[in-house]
């Protein structure tokens, strides 16, 4: 009965030590909702690099052969609509292969796009190879 009556409430070091937990508790939710932020402003990044690489193939498939042979481009910095600017987030490079597999009504086009995400160039551009077919 005696042990009953001095134990009425908590210490100091007990509600400092449950403030200390909640509060590490509290730091790793928060770590975690600020990476599930960047991985998901990565992805955005990266999706939009796709559809600028696909549109711009898609755009080639639409000139005459002859022009074909002159698109080739090396780190051509783009806006998110895709337009040239050279403060823009992505980078794209055109290569252009004529006479693909030895065939002269072939072309081989290759488009890389690459973002730039708090400052830093992406290591693996998003790419997209196709051939083009001279049917005219």
């Amino acid at each position: 009965m005696l042990k009953l009556l001095k134990s009425k409430g908590l210490t100091l070091v007990e509600v400092l030590g449950s403030v200390l937990l909640f509060m590490i508790a509290t730091l790793g939710l928060f770590s975690v909702y600020v990476q599930s932020g960047t991985v998901s402003k990565r992805a955005e990044y990266a999706y939009n690099a796709y559809h600028l690489a696909k549109n711009h193939v898609e755009r080639l498939k639409t000139v005459s052969f002859e022009e074909l042979q002159t698109a080739g481009e090396t780190d051509t910095a783009l806006d998110k609509d895709g337009h040239p600017n050279i403060n823009g987030e992505f980078v794209r490079s055109t290569a252009v292969v004529p006479n693909y597999a030895g065939y002269s009504s072939l072309t081989q086009v290759a488009v890389s796009v690459s973002y730039r995400f708090k400052g830093v160039l992406s290591g693996s551009p998003m790419q997209i190879v196709t051939v083009i077919f001279n049917g005219g």
